[in-house]
This record gives structure tokens, C-alpha cells and sequence, in this order.
């Protein structure tokens, strides 16, 4: 029979032993356990094989951090963020994390939960480095942020439907470049043969620069 089948049933016999209110331990369950603050389906799929996991609605019945062996978080309000930056235990979940990394338990924290990141650069400035803050304080007590954002597939570039041929180069008195285009430079180079007029191609485009050159140097242009 399947080892994780074999202790769901196990887990589930125990808890049906356990009187309802009563307080369950590691030892009355079997195996490690894990508090998850937020929505169980969130916590990475090796953690759940791992770890019993439980609510903090369980975890309220005792307020014994001990039981647990670490800690994920996958939803959390701002002012629980604020609480547990300032060490306060004045709610179930900001009792829990504080007193878990008081106690050492590991405490991860999914960027997931962290909702706000989303709004960055559309409003107040200052008041998203506040609550950025409390997340970086969070950290400097040892919680683990986990990113959980699928990197963007990458996609194989896709070869044009039409390649054009290389445009000609047109012939003249000058040897325009495969684009067409007299430019300023090349309109000088035509000046320092003194010739007047000079001959380009009908189709040429003559920057203004070029044309500033011509008028200067009292070069007259045909186009043939």
C-alpha cells in the first residue's frame, strides 16, 4: 500500500481519537507539521507531501508554536505585516510568525502574499517604501521570501513571411549607399570634384543637410 496513503489514514484514526477542543500535538499526529497562515493549495506541492499541515484556526485553540516545525505564509494583511515588524503578538497570525522565530521554527513567506508589490509606482511613493520595509524587517529576523512567479516562456524567434531583395544601388555621378540617401557627407564628396551640375538618381532622397551643401556651394542637381 502506498507509504502516504498509509498515514493520511493513520493521521485521520488519531484525530478521531482526539476529543473535540482538545489540543493535538506532533506526537498524537505523526510526523512533522506545518502552520499555514493563508490557503493550504498555495504551499509548494514537496512541502504538502512533506508536512501535515494545519490552519491558524487550530493553532488559535492552544497558541502552542511548538507543535509545528515551520511555518508558511500565504496570505497576510497589512496591518499582521506592520505587527510582526514590530514584534507584536496582538493577533493569532502575529503571535504565531513572532513567536516562532522567537523560538527559531523557519518561517517562509510567499511573494504571493505580498499583494501590494502589485500597485508599485501608481500611488503613494512613500507610503509603499513603509510597507516594503516591513517586509525587508521580516527578513532581517530570518523569514524566507519565495518567489513563486512563473518566469514568461521563451519564445523561438519567428523568421519574417517576406524578406525583401536588397535594394539596387542606382547609378550616377555620385555612389549612393543601398538605402538611397545622399547624406550631408556624401553630398561634400560630390563637392570637392567642382562639378556642376552633378547627376543623381531619380528615386535619391537628399537629406536637408545634403541640400544645404549643394545651395553653398552653388551646385546645381539633376535627377535622371
Amino acid at each position: 500500500m502506498d507509504e502516504t496513503l498509509i498515514r493520511k489514514i493513520v493521521e485521520e484514526v488519531l484525530t478521531a481519537m482526539i476529543p473535540p477542543g482538545a489540543c493535538s500535538t506532533p506526537a498524537d499526529r505523526g510526523g512533522p507539521q506545518m502552520l499555514v497562515i493563508g490557503d493550504p493549495s498555495m504551499v509548494p506541492e514537496d512541502m504538502r507531501c512533506e508536512y501535515s499541515l494545519s490552519g491558524i484556526e487550530e493553532y488559535e485553540k492552544c497558541r502552542d508554536i511548538g507543535m509545528y516545525d515551520r511555518i508558511y505564509i500565504t496570505k497576510l494583511s497589512l496591518a499582521d505585516l506592520s505587527g510582526i515588524a514590530m514584534g507584536r503578538d496582538d493577533t493569532p497570525v502575529s503571535c504565531a510568525v513572532v513567536n516562532g522565530l522567537l523560538r527559531g521554527k523557519e518561517v517562509f513567506l510567499s511573494d504571493r502574499a505580498l499583494w501590494y508589490r502589485k500597485l508599485a509606482g501608481r500611488g503613494s511613493a512613500r507610503l509603499y517604501s513603509v510597507i516594503d520595509g516591513n517586509v525587508r524587517q521580516l527578513e532581517s529576523f530570518g523569514v524566507k521570501v519565495i518567489s513563486e512567479e512563473k518566469p514568461a516562456p521563451v519564445r523561438e524567434p519567428v523568421p519574417p513571411r517576406f524578406c525583401p531583395e536588397p535594394a539596387a544601388v542606382p547609378k550616377g555621378s555620385l555612389k549612393p549607399n543601398a538605402s538611397r540617401v545622399i547624406t550631408e557627407a556624401a553630398a561634400r564628396e560630390m563637392a570637392k570634384e567642382n562639378r556642376s551640375p552633378v547627376q543623381i538618381p531619380r528615386e535619391a532622397i537628399v537629406t536637408p543637410s545634403a541640400w544645404d551643401v549643394f545651395t553653398t556651394n552653388k551646385i546645381q542637381v539633376e535627377r535622371i
